[in-house]
């Protein structure tokens, strides 16, 4: 049988295997960023926080070594706050910006526990700021702390030994 010039021009209908897999992995990697930049931001920010304050607890142990500063680290629920003793009394650091005053995003929670003892309340049912120590010789009060999120079984652990050793756990799950 001989096959007329008319047979050949006809349109091919369909597409090639090769087409098909071209869109879908251009449907993948589309479906894959909206993912990653709709999904899982409470998770990254909470990782970056815990991050963020192992960081600066090792830069306030060697601030405190290096300059001869009596130092301290109150925490509570909402946030934390870099002091040093000034022969007087307790003052924010602010020569340091990086020690600042901080408050955890909304829906955090910090909970310390600091040499075996967590945060007890006031008469007033709140719950007082507890210190951690980060004295002079490099020797830092034994602490644990827990970042996490008010929704969720996610969350990560600080802990503090007594020779200035930094130890940061996570994510845990609940």
């Amino acid at each position: 049988m001989i096959f007329s010039g008319r047979q050949h021009s006809l349109k091919q209908r369909g597409f090639t295997l090769l087409e098909l897999l071209v869109v879908l992995l251009i449907i993948g990697i589309v479906v894959s960023m909206v993912t990653l930049s709709v999904g899982g931001n409470e998770a990254r920010a909470l990782r970056d926080e815990a991050q963020r304050l192992s960081a600066l607890f090792d830069l306030a142990i060697q601030e405190s070594v290096l300059n001869g500063l009596e130092m301290a680290v109150e925490v509570n629920e909402e946030g934390y706050e870099f002091l040093f003793y000034d022969g007087e009394e307790w003052v924010p650091v602010e020569n340091v910006d990086a020690l600042r005053s901080r408050q955890l995003p909304a829906g955090m929670l910090l909970l310390a526990e600091i040499e075996g003892q967590t945060a007890s309340e006031d008469l007033f049912g709140e719950t007082e700021p507890s210190q951690i120590w980060i004295l002079s010789s490099g020797e830092v009060s034994p602490f644990s702390i827990t970042l996490k999120l008010d929704e969720g079984p996610i969350y990560y652990q600080l802990h503090g030994d007594m020779m200035g050793g930094l130890k940061l756990e996570g994510p845990l799950d609940s």
